[in-house]
């Protein structure tokens, strides 16, 4: 487990990798996805608290977990399905 310096210090790196990866710079109002699994909870609230400092606009979206993952492959039903691929879609639209 992380220390609370070290998780703000990762967090500080990934903002590092996203302008490093960027060939043009972050404007105050971009909008920047931020993904990450439950174990990560703390450090996707340190990112979202940077980034909101920087004047962007984080959109969260937690992974599924692994008991959620096996419940949507045994139960599946063709809405099912069909909603999974739509919201995939408006998702990656943003």
């Amino acid at each position: 487990m992380l220390t609370e310096t070290q998780l703000k210090r990762y967090a500080d790196v990934l903002i590092w990798g996203l302008r490093t990866a960027r060939s043009k710079p972050f404007k105050k109002g971009d909008i920047v996805l931020v993904r990450f699994n439950i174990d990560a909870i703390r450090l996707a609230e340190i990112l979202e608290a940077r980034l909101l400092e920087m004047g962007m606009n984080p959109i969260r979206r937690m992974s599924p977990t692994p008991e959620m993952e096996k419940n949507f492959s045994v139960w599946p039903t063709d809405g099912s399905l069909s909603l999974i691929h739509r919201v995939r879609r408006i998702c990656t639209d943003i």
